[in-house]
């Protein structure tokens, strides 16, 4: 199966970002020149591998089904999804024309289209669960969620990219390592008793909830503040929940988050601020228009690079 990028596009990128460490890390592994992902397609779990096409912008996608075969538009749609390949970054580039310090980031970041959480449902049960928690804990959450409602496979999996964090995913060439496979909306509310029995009170609720939001409404036809509006009243979230989740799981980048503490410190450091307020980020917003989203991710993965160069 290929799948076309919308130009500019450096599938090299997309690995870079596949390749760090966070949330998804054990959803996925990476080689140099490959992705290997999984997940499901509606009902239908899969296993995807990701490697750039013989022609410019193009992707050639391996799918191999778990159990019974699905709808691999399905699986095109969602790889299509999570790596934002119909994202047209050249405006960005346009309105950066005349921002110095920007022009530094697109520099290191040419051709990089967002690579977001595997599915926007994922993403919101993160949210859930990363709140007022440790990482390390959460991740071990997120671990005992799929484990318990959704599958984990083996497969074989390349070496790892030289440039990938420790611990980012992958293992010695053809060495079988496991894969996460986050469960459906309906997964979880079928599994309601496991996420009870797992979680307390406030992190089943707010699961069930959101699982309930992302089974029964057509979420993604929504305007970004709509969206916004929607996911900030699923019980239990809050107003970083519902952005974090618009941009990380629906990709929307059409507005700069005002709940990301990480965004404000790149800002300030790019830009030379000793603080990055709201009327900063009101500016760029204004310059960038409906790209400023796409700005403010672009300074945070370039920061999120620099930091990992300064610890290897």
């Amino acid at each position: 199966m290929q799948l076309h990028a919308t130009e500019p596009f450096d599938f090299g990128q997309s690995i870079r970002a596949l390749s760090r460490t966070g949330p998804w890390a054990d959803e996925r592994a990476c080689s140099d020149d490959a992705a290997t992902v999984a997940g499901y397609a509606e009902e239908w779990p899969f296993v995807a591998t990701v490697r750039s096409g013989e022609e410019a912008a193009t992707l050639d996608v391996d799918v191999t089904w778990v159990d019974e075969p699905g709808d691999e538009r399905v699986v095109a749609d969602w790889v299509g999804a999570a790596l934002s390949l119909a994202d047209d970054v050249e405006p960005l580039y346009a309105a950066a024309a005349d921002d110095p310090p920007f022009r530094r980031v697109l520099d290191t970041l040419d051709g990089y289209h967002q690579v977001r959480a595997p599915t926007p449902f994922g993403a919101a049960c993160w949210a859930a669960l990363a709140q007022a928690t440790p990482l390390d804990v959460a991740r071990e959450q997120k671990r005992e969620l799929v484990t318990s409602v959704g599958r984990v496979v083996e497969r074989p999996l390349p070496a790892p990219p030289a440039h990938a964090d420790e611990g980012a995913g992958g293992g010695s060439a053809e060495t079988a390592a496991s894969l996460l496979l986050f469960p459906t909306p309906r997964l979880v509310l079928t599994g309601a008793e496991a996420v009870e029995r797992l979680f307390d009170d406030m992190k089943a609720r707010t699961l069930l909830a959101a699982a309930e939001a992302f089974a029964t409404e057509p979420l993604s036809t929504l305007e970004t503040g709509e969206l916004v509006d929607r996911l900030e009243s699923v019980w239990g979230f809050d107003s970083w929940a519902a952005e974090f989740v618009a941009v990380e799981g629906f990709g929307r980048t059409d507005r700069p988050p005002r709940y990301d503490p990480t965004l404000r410190t790149a800002v300030e450091e790019l830009y030379g601020l000793p603080e990055a307020t709201d009327d900063h980020l009101d500016n760029f917003a204004q310059r960038y228009g409906r790209n400023a989203g796409y700005w403010a991710h672009y300074v945070r993965t370039w920061a999120e690079q620099r930091t990992e160069t300064s610890t290897l």
